[in-house]
């Protein structure tokens, strides 16, 4: 009878749920699908921390893109409780700290999480463009070096890089 509570659903189906609805932005259904896969998957005797970890890092990232920054960031963090090499926690994290709008941008910080990423994943491309765009924003000009390479490397993203924040 309770386990109509979720429809039957198993904590990794209500995830692949939110994140379907967080990739059509359809931010309350992401929201309610992943606390409810949270809320799931806790409630197990032996909880999957790779699961959970995916699940709090998905939930950051939708709370991230509609400017909650206490939950987004609370959500990256408990994705590292549960697994410490999830990459995608760590460069969240990274991006969480250089963003201007939630406080005064902690680029050291962000820097060292985005570096941290880099170590797990060297073949990320998106986390090397993180890293060297909040590199330009700290005012380490190397970073325009990291993207000129990423563009020559052919990852399209540099390219609009370079033309926002470097000269040349």
């Amino acid at each position: 009878m309770f386990s109509n509570l979720f429809g039957g659903q198993s904590s990794q189906k209500l995830f692949d749920l939110g994140l379907n609805a967080y990739n059509k932005g359809d931010h309350k259904t992401a929201v309610d699908k992943l606390s409810d896969a949270i809320k799931k998957e806790k409630g197990k005797s032996e909880p999957d921390k790779q699961l959970l970890s995916n699940i709090h890092n998905i939930r950051g990232e939708v709370y991230l893109s509609v400017g909650v920054a206490v939950l987004s960031q609370s959500d990256f963090v408990y994705a590292l409780d549960y697994n410490p090499s999830n990459e995608s926690a760590l460069n969240n994290l990274g991006v969480w700290f250089s963003i201007e709008q939630f406080s005064t941008p902690d680029y050291k910080k962000s820097l060292e999480y985005l570096d941290m990423a880099i170590v797990l994943r060297p073949d990320r491309k998106d986390i090397i463009l993180n890293r060297a765009v909040v590199k330009i924003k700290s005012g380490d000009s190397t970073g325009c070096d990291d993207l000129k390479k990423l563009d020559a490397e052919g990852y399209p993203d540099a390219k609009i890089g370079l033309q926002q924040f470097c000269k040349n």
